[in-house]
């Protein structure tokens, strides 16, 4: 095995893990802003829609930050990714 050959295998074992990483915290994230929304949800009917409203529009801002965080780990993965 030559050089190259273990820097390509080295670089798809980092590739293959920070997609792996990836893949978890989107999956952790996606079921947290789930949690803040029902919460959102229980705090508006429960007699404090000020208080819902606020835990929704936080749902919402941390569903935008994690699919565009996955955006740009996806196209750093791409474009640092060999071939």
């Amino acid at each position: 095995m030559n050089e190259t050959d273990a820097l390509n295998r080295l670089r798809n074992v980092f590739f293959g893990l920070a997609d792996n990483v990836e893949t978890l915290l989107l999956q952790l994230g996606s079921g947290i802003v789930v949690l803040m929304i029902i919460f959102a949800g229980l705090k508006y009917i429960t007699g404090d829609p000020k208080g819902g409203k606020s835990a929704l529009l936080a749902a919402v801002i941390g569903t935008a930050i994690i699919l565009l965080a996955r955006v740009i780990i996806s196209v750093a993965i791409d474009t640092a990714s060999p071939g």
